[in-house]
């Protein structure tokens, strides 16, 4: 069967992709919009309805309205959906530098999988759009049955209707956390806490400025607060988890105060019993396509993971490759909205469908809005910022690569062998080679060689992806 040729395909079904598929629909383009989920929307599309307030019930209502105007959008420019469609390997057009004007041929040939068989794609241009996923760490015990992330308690909730326990502690950082917290507690589950490593007065200095407009998610937090003291749920600033225990799932925990730097203070240590805690120190923007495509990367200090560097236009060092959403460095939904629309006109110029004139008007018009939105992204996640002292939670036997049950003294022991790479430590260890190809390891291992090496972490590079970038049947791979 000859490959589908399209135009642009986008990778991604949130608002970042869809937003893209759309702009550059609306200008002539043929574009194919590709999800491995059945349903677009993302994460953002899908948050929870938190139960007991007024503001929760409008807010969801509100991008209800949204999501469908932008299904019936996508519809009306004749987008193609590929949904339940994963992405595994992506060939032929890749470049070094960026590049202005036309794109003349078919520059990539994209290898698609589903469930029930495999196709292939080829277009002209990407806009890459892949999003982010919870950031988990290690600490003893946090293998254990019960340990969720926010996001997996997000869905058995909506998807389910599942309360994920009786006793859940909430910790880790970001503003997911108090949202979560909120919606398990609306839900009837007994919150009996939400640590967050971050001060109170952590980042304020950058808020006057940076929630200029931003109104919205102003109340949204506030209505978040409203619940959670209406459900007498204790916030403790600057404390984290350091252990899990439990007879083969898990019984109690011990948590307690943290430093600036994340450092865990043994003295304010305590113990509290629970059978669910749901965790997560931020987002880890998945850049396993943008790697994989020989983008180039920046490394963000308040993250402390790569994201792929992009020009005004969002287009990458890849030629033809733009990018949008969240992967730039989690900006929320608005900035994710804005960044496809210039990804999705970009790639559109690029391809001569709309002129130069016409691309100039309308980045006069969204210059302003990004402006104001990346002010803001920059301000939170400078509060909500990865601290690097919490590898100090991680002990000797402690796993690092939950796929392949690779333990920290074993990681140590491969770098004072001399393997003070990424790549070196993969090979040696097996870490990053299993079903999650590195997606949820590849930080912590670099937070450790940078921690036993003394070498700044930025400076360490990036492991090298190969496709296939997830499992694929072997049949699908022809």
């Amino acid at each position: 069967m000859n490959p589908v040729q399209v135009d642009m395909a986008v990778i991604g079904g949130g608002p970042a992709g869809m937003m893209a598929a759309i702009a550059a629909a609306r200008c002539g383009a043929h574009v194919a919009l590709i999800d491995c989920r059945d349903r677009l929307g993302g994460n953002y599309y899908k948050q929870l309805r938190v139960q007991g307030s007024p503001h929760g019930h409008e807010s969801a209502a509100n991008e209800d309205d949204e999501f469908g105007r932008m299904r019936t959008a996508l519809q009306e420019a004749g987008v193609e959906r590929l949904q339940g469609d994963a992405v595994w390997g992506v060939f032929q057009g890749q470049g070094p530098t960026f590049r202005e004007g036309p794109i003349d041929a078919v520059d990539f040939n994209l290898q698609l999988d589903s469930p029930q068989s495999s196709r292939a794609l080829e277009a002209k241009t990407l806009v890459l759009a892949p999003g982010v996923y919870d950031r988990p760490w290690p600490f003893p015990g946090w293998t254990l049955p019960g340990v969720i992330s926010p996001g997996g308690a997000q869905l058995l909730l909506e998807n389910q209707g599942v309360v994920p326990g009786r006793r859940i502690l909430v910790a880790g950082t970001g503003p997911l956390l108090m949202a979560v917290a909120a919606s398990l507690a609306a839900s009837g589950a007994e919150v009996v806490g939400l640590l967050e490593t971050a001060g109170a007065l952590d980042g304020w200095k950058h808020v006057p400025l940076a929630l200029r407009g931003q109104w919205k998610r102003v109340q949204e937090a506030w209505s978040y607060l409203r619940i959670l003291r209406h459900h007498r749920v204790p916030i403790r600033l600057r404390h984290a988890v350091f252990k899990a225990h439990g007879d083969g799932i898990l019984e109690r925990v011990v948590f307690g105060q943290v430093d600036a730097n994340g450092r865990p203070m043994p003295h304010s240590a305590q113990e509290m019993v629970i059978d669910t805690l749901c965790f997560a120190y931020g987002f880890l923007p998945d850049i396993s396509l943008t790697q994989h495509l020989g983008c180039d990367h920046r490394f963000d200090p308040d993250l402390r993971a790569h994201v792929p560097r992009h020009n005004e236009r969002m287009e990458t060092s890849t030629t033809g490759v733009f990018v949008a959403g969240d992967v730039t460095g989690i900006g929320g939904k608005d900035l994710a909205r804005l960044q496809g629309r210039i990804a999705g006109l970009a790639a559109a110029h690029s391809l001569d469908f709309i002129t130069s004139e016409e691309f100039e008007v309308e980045m006069r018009a969204l210059r302003p809005q990004v402006e104001n939105e990346v002010g803001f992204r920059d301000a939170l996640w400078h509060r909500f910022r990865m601290r690097p002292g919490l590898i100090d939670l991680t002990e000797e036997d402690t796993i690092v690569c939950r796929c392949e049950a690779v333990p920290l003294a074993a990681m140590r022991a491969v770098i004072e062998r001399g393997f003070q790479d990424l790549t070196g430590i993969k090979h040696q260890t097996r870490s990053g080679m299993g079903p999650c190809q590195g997606r949820y390891c590849n930080t912590i291992v670099a937070e450790i060689l940078a921690r036993q090496t003394s070498c700044p972490i930025d400076e360490i590079e990036l492991m090298k992806v190969r496709p296939p970038l997830m499992p694929v049947e072997a049949s699908h791979i022809g």
